[in-house]
């Protein structure tokens, strides 16, 4: 076997890791990540879901998001309960893979920052359906829309916050992990 001078083998895994800990993935400087991307990505979808879902909560204690459920005629536990629970979950799923995916690409730096971008930009995919579906609504479907499209931005804003919080807690965590890593 030719090696050139200087240049380092990988380890071979030790006899008692898992395949979890085998597949690794290196960010854009080269530096190997120590946490699973997939744990990651169920602690951002969970904690992302978990506040849009709380947030729809708080929210449907208003008598707006009353008049709102009845113009639309959704009962209480589809629209508050489980509908937003698995939406919050989807959409946590798609803004978390993406933000992990992508985080390196972006032009912002900060997971806050970018998580939001990614939130507002699920409320204009939202606010769109939203606006399909006010059509079909009777008395005044614009009243509607403009009570659904409100209700809607403290949800993502939730979202995107949580989200942007777990990433920069988990990134945080992983950078002090590498330097006592360094140092031993």
């Amino acid at each position: 076997m030719n090696i050139a001078k200087g240049a380092t083998l990988p380890n071979p895994p030790s006899r008692g890791s898992s395949t979890a800990t085998k597949l690794r993935h290196t960010d854009t400087s080269g530096q190997m990540m120590s946490h699973g991307i997939f744990a990651q990505l169920c602690v951002l979808t969970l904690g992302g879901g978990l506040a849009f879902w709380a947030a729809t909560v708080a929210f449907s204690l208003l008598p707006i998001a009353a008049e709102f459920r009845q113009a639309f005629s959704i009962s209480y536990g589809e629209g508050v309960v489980v509908g937003p629970l698995l939406g919050g979950m989807a959409i946590a799923f798609v803004i978390s893979w993406l933000l992990l995916r992508f985080f390196s690409k972006v032009p912002a730096r900060d997971p806050l920052l970018m998580s939001l971008m990614l939130s507002c930009v699920a409320l204009g995919a939202a606010i769109v359906m939203l606006r399909l579906a006010a059509i079909g609504v009777g008395r005044d479907p614009m009243r509607a829309f403009f009570i659904g499209a409100t209700l809607n931005v403290p949800r993502f804003f939730a979202l995107g916050t949580a989200i942007g919080c777990l990433h920069k807690k988990l990134r945080g965590s992983e950078v002090v992990r590498r330097r006592k890593g360094s140092k031993s």
